[in-house]
């Protein structure tokens, strides 16, 4: 999964409010002797961004039920299904190196999965 540009941009900025050379209008002192009256209002800002897009990340992502069923992991992290039928649920595609994710099974009325 890409990290948008924003929530990239976002990170960038909190990483460095504290930590980043001295720049007299942008970073001054990070958030000590001052900084803070600059840094903070945008750090809390680009916290909401990171925040939202987290938010959003995790939350589950409905899947379409089918006689099989492929995740596409480009979309997102966790996935939701409910059962009616029996179903084969295949290999997910679309993963990053190293991306895992998780697969939430409700069993309906009837069915199961192979």
């Amino acid at each position: 999964m890409t990290t948008p540009a924003a929530v990239a941009g976002a990170l960038t900025r909190l990483a460095q409010y504290n930590s980043g050379d001295y720049e007299p209008a942008s970073n001054p002192r990070g958030f000590d002797d001052g900084g803070h009256v600059i840094n903070f209002p945008a750090a809390l800002a680009d916290m909401v961004t990171v925040s939202n897009w987290i938010a959003g990340t995790f939350a589950p992502v409905a899947v379409t039920e089918g006689p099989a069923v492929t995740l596409d992991l480009s979309s997102g992290l966790n996935f939701a299904l409910t059962l009616t039928g029996s179903r084969a649920v295949m290999d997910p595609t679309g993963a990053a190196l190293g991306q895992s994710g998780l697969l939430i099974l409700t069993q309906g009325g009837a069915g199961g999965i192979s």
